[in-house]
């Protein structure tokens, strides 16, 4: 599966590398790879 059906699809497993993306968020614009190295947890809220 390539990055473009992962993001459409939604469908990131442990293990795998998400792809890289950009939001705007309450906080201002962040970018996956500010945080390179760092264990994440991802999650969206409709607002």
């Amino acid at each position: 599966m390539n990055n473009y059906e992962i993001m459409m699809n939604g469908i990131v497993k442990i293990g795998e590398y998400a792809p890289e993306f950009e939001a705007t968020t309450t906080m201002g614009n962040v970018k996956l790879s500010d945080y390179k190295g760092k264990w994440l947890v991802l999650f969206s809220h409709p607002r």
